[in-house]
């Protein structure tokens, strides 16, 4: 079983994806973007192999108008060496990576027009991942859509419509329930009719459900059934509510009790989970270092490092606790990671972040030069006297960081609060 999580990496520097706006568009921009979108795809990739991520849902937008007339760029051409070796090293690391196509590809739309580009942006995830040179084991994931006054009829225009996909495509394409329109029962109505796999995700059932009596194992397993030799492990949503959020809302992180509670109850059941939180590979890494029966201390000390200047600017006396903790023989990854969250949940206001600042100024001073070291010393004095803000000393810090390349920095979460 693995645990994954959704497209961006928070707080890891040159993993995020640029865009621009339709009415910027121009080949030497679109190259540049793409160029820097498949680097970051490419460093993601390195980061999860690092952390025993084996599971990663890749962005859409790392070729920006991909299905789009405005994008003239050959791009599975023009790169296709990169995306090629980007795709060996997924395989070599035997990751699995997915797409999710956004809320405005509908394949059971009663218009024409959304349906032709609804097939374009899914022939564009198929031949991305065709051009990774992965196998049908690596998928994109579908709403079904609306229901237009007749889910019937919806659900057999989307039968319908599926038979115009190229072979890639149809053999990649999943469904999932979702919390508005199409409960769990309704989408293996339509698995039957298409024969494709079916996604369970565990939240939208929450909300949704043709049988509140059945459990999510139980769904799991008649999902599961869906899922053929050539599509893989049956993968599956994890998510819970916001508190204090709309009903539906996504909660911001993973609560470690209550997943461990879902994980026992399905982890006999051969499924991968893909976490749909706000945190993405935050709660990833904790919950895979939690589970992780021989846990690798290195990256644990690795990932508090990530979270060090965040915890000192909250509470110094935490991060001295958690540093304690990883040097002791006992150590417990459950407890540790908890500390952590009750920090960080408890405790949102960064009241110590000018002493953090300070800290790492002085950390650099051999490592940098003069004038950047006496440029970033004085915007400290300015914050220190409210005269500068303190997201524009970070700013400032951390474009010193990039400069020079200083991990500490560029890799702190702090740096993303």
């Amino acid at each position: 079983m693995s645990i994954g999580y959704c497209c961006l990496i928070w707080g890891i520097h040159h993993t995020n994806y640029q865009t621009l706006k339709l009415s910027t568009v121009s080949n030497e921009k679109l190259r540049n973007i793409i160029e820097y979108n498949l680097d970051s795809l490419s460093n993601a990739i390195d980061f999860n192999i690092e952390n025993k991520v084996k599971f990663f849902r890749l962005s859409s937008d790392i070729i920006p108008f991909a299905s789009s007339p405005v994008n003239k760029i050959n791009w599975l051409k023009d790169y296709k060496q990169k995306l090629a070796t980007i795709g060996e090293k997924i395989k070599s690391s035997q990751m699995r990576v997915s797409f999710h196509p956004g809320q405005y590809a509908v394949l059971n739309s009663p218009d024409p027009k959304i349906v032709a580009n609804t097939i374009k942006d899914l022939e564009y995830h198929a031949s991305f991942l065709d051009a990774l040179g992965l196998n049908f084991t690596h998928k994109m994931v579908l709403h079904i859509g609306g229901v237009y006054g007749d889910k019937d009829a919806a659900i057999n225009r989307f039968a319908n419509n599926f038979k115009l996909l190229s072979n890639s495509a149809k053999n990649r394409l999943i469904i999932e329930n979702d919390d508005k329109s199409y409960h769990t029962s309704d989408a293996l109505k339509l698995s039957k009719l298409i024969n494709v796999p079916v996604v369970y995700d565990n939240f939208h059932n929450s909300i949704l459900t043709s049988d509140p009596k059945v459990s999510d194992q139980d769904w799991i397993k008649l999902c599961s059934k869906t899922w053929q030799k050539k599509d893989g492990k049956p993968k599956i949503h994890y998510s819970n509510q916001k508190p204090g959020a709309l009903k539906g809302t996504h909660s911001d992180n993973v609560n470690i009790k209550v997943f461990l509670e879902f994980y026992n109850s399905v982890k006999d059941l051969d499924i991968d989970i893909m976490l749909e939180v706000k945190e993405k590979n935050i709660a990833a890494l904790k919950l895979i270092n939690i589970i992780e029966q021989n846990h690798d201390l290195n990256l644990i000390k690795k990932d508090y490092e990530r979270f060090k200047y965040w915890l000192m600017a909250i509470d110094p006396k935490v991060s001295l606790k958690l540093e304690k903790m990883l040097a002791s023989k006992n150590f417990n990854a459950i407890d540790f990671y908890n500390l952590i969250d009750e920090t960080i949940v408890n405790n949102p206001n960064t009241k110590y972040s000018l002493n953090v600042v300070g800290i790492i100024v002085e950390n650099i001073k051999k490592i940098i030069e003069k004038d950047d070291f006496d440029s970033i010393s004085a915007a400290l004095i300015k914050a220190r006297a409210n005269s500068l803000s303190l997201s524009s000393l970070k700013s400032n810090l951390y474009k010193i960081g990039e400069k020079y390349l200083i991990t500490d920095i560029i890799n702190s979460y702090f740096f993303n609060i």
